[in-house]
């Protein structure tokens, strides 16, 4: 029995009547949005996982069946019908050598294959068979009308035999030659196109699931391993959820770093000291800190829709409550707007309208911290209720490596990137063995292992990155535990690891 498959056609006049294809000798499926599949034409088995990502296709049943039949399904020897609206137009068979070609110069066409279509009146003598009711063909897909399907078989090899049927038309194999040359280079272009396509995608979606737990929660501190790429992120979330991407002039992105020595008069408002006059006297000046002046910019936007995030890095490195002082109310997602203000420490000298301040609804904080810093004992609970907390795990940071520029500078010096992620997941889950004793707060994240750039030139890249940055770590780490060394060259051999 043939394979018979029907294929979707629009109506005369439209790019993809029957008699363009008949005009191109050609099988033609798909949408220009879809760029060029080639690349899964050697993805046997995920193909399906695969056009669920591709746009144009995501969500399309009807274009990600056709996709998968045209990879997986069609043989051969198949025969294929143009259908236009209920009316089969035309009939041809695939060839012997079947293979997918993108042909870029026109707007539609992710061609099977050149072939010879033959119209379907001379082919079928009973027309009774020529129209078939409702038939909706979305694109590539079997055919189960049984009618059909049956004359088919019953009639088709005759048909071809006596009619000196060409299953390739001529006209079509010095454009299949070059096109087929062309082939090995088409599927790398559009495997390299792909990827980079998913790697952004998937870090979209990861920035997506933060933006919002941020805009539901207000507050969040981002936390983790070190080296995990929360103060990278935080930045991704504030220009994804800002709408503007240079966070560095971006007047609404905010961004400071805690430390021990930063108080209230850095972050809320103080004393400056001022030059008075020419003689060079010294005054003391009430200034705005820098989230005083952040919340007041916020609060001053056009129709409050404007979003305005502020990011404290390393948040657990300052003295909190000293930082904040009654802010430490203002912040609460319960209390923001005017309801939630307050009298600040410095109101007395102030005039009376600008006593009160409060933290703007259209604020949004975002903190970052490592689980092992010793300061994380200093975040006490009325603190850690006002964020909601997540945790940024090891392996997830690895998208930083899928950054083109760095695989651009690494597969220049012949570094595999998968190799690179090998060794890092090996080494981290070395970390959580029992002999090592150490828990996911002591794995290493991504921004380590990017390192490994500063050696590519090196003779011994991967030594160097051990060398100078994961054993000084590594070392810290295991010291003042039972059989330190042992359990470090345990893990600089889960680390050599390349499988």
């Amino acid at each position: 029995m043939l394979m018979i498959w029907k294929l979707g056609i629009g109506p005369a006049g439209k790019w993809s009547s029957f008699n363009e294809l008949n005009k191109r000798h050609a099988v033609a499926q798909g949408w220009s949005d879809s760029q060029d599949l080639s690349f899964l034409s050697d993805q046997s088995e995920n193909i399906y996982n695969y056009l669920n990502l591709i746009p144009g296709v995501k969500g399309n049943i009807g274009g990600n069946n056709a996709f998968r039949n045209l990879f997986r399904g069609i043989k051969s020897g198949d025969i294929i019908l143009g259908f236009e609206g209920n009316s089969i137009k035309g009939i041809c068979e695939i060839p012997t050598d079947t293979l997918y070609i993108y042909e870029n110069q026109y707007d539609y066409s992710n061609a099977i294959f050149p072939v010879n279509w033959i119209d379907w009146i001379d082919f079928c003598s009973d027309s009774n068979l020529g129209i078939q009711g409702g038939q909706g063909v979305k694109g590539i897909e079997r055919c189960n009308l049984q009618e059909i399907n049956n004359y088919i078989n019953d009639n088709w090899m005759d048909y071809k035999a006596n009619h000196s049927v060409e299953v390739q038309p001529q006209v079509c194999n010095e454009r299949l030659s070059l096109l087929k040359s062309e082939l090995p280079e088409k599927i790398t272009e559009s495997k390299n196109y792909y990827s980079q396509l998913f790697k952004v995608k998937k870090m979209r979606d990861i920035t997506e699931k933060y933006i919002a737990l941020v805009e539901s929660n207000k507050n969040i501190i981002l936390t983790g391993a070190p080296g995990t790429g929360k103060t990278y992120l935080a930045k991704d979330i504030g220009k994804a959820m800002t709408g503007l991407n240079d966070y560095e002039n971006n007047s609404q992105f905010g961004f400071v770093q805690f430390h021990p020595s930063f108080d209230y008069t850095d972050f809320v408002e103080g004393l400056r000291p001022e030059k008075k006059d020419e003689q060079k006297e010294i005054g003391f000046v009430l200034t705005d800190g820098i989230f005083m002046s952040f919340c007041k910019k916020a609060a001053k936007a056009e129709n409050k829709d404007k979003k305005f995030v502020f990011v404290i890095d390393e948040i657990n490195r300052g003295e909190i409550s000293k930082i904040l002082g009654e802010l430490f109310f203002s912040i609460d997602p319960g209390y923001r707007g005017v309801d939630g203000k307050v009298k600040t420490q410095y109101a007395n000298l102030r005039d009376e309208a600008e006593q009160y301040f409060y933290v703007p609804e259209n604020v949004y904080i975002i903190g970052t911290m490592n689980d092992i810093d010793r300061s994380v004992e200093s975040m006490d609970f009325a603190i850690r209720r006002r964020f909601a907390w997540i945790e940024i795990a090891a392996e997830e940071s690895q998208r930083i490596f899928d950054s083109p520029a760095f695989i651009e500078k690494l597969n220049g010096n012949k570094i595999d990137i998968q190799v690179l992620k090998n060794r890092m997941n090996n080494l981290n889950n070395a970390i959580l063995d029992k002999d090592i004793g150490l828990s996911t707060a002591y794995q290493i994240g991504a921004a380590y292992f990017k390192k490994l750039e500063l050696y590519v030139n090196e003779v011994s890249p991967f030594e160097h990155l051990w060398d100078n940055h994961l054993n000084v770590l590594l070392s810290e780490y295991l010291r003042g535990t039972q059989k330190a060394g042992d359990k470090l060259i345990t893990l600089k051999d889960a680390y050599d690891n390349e499988e």
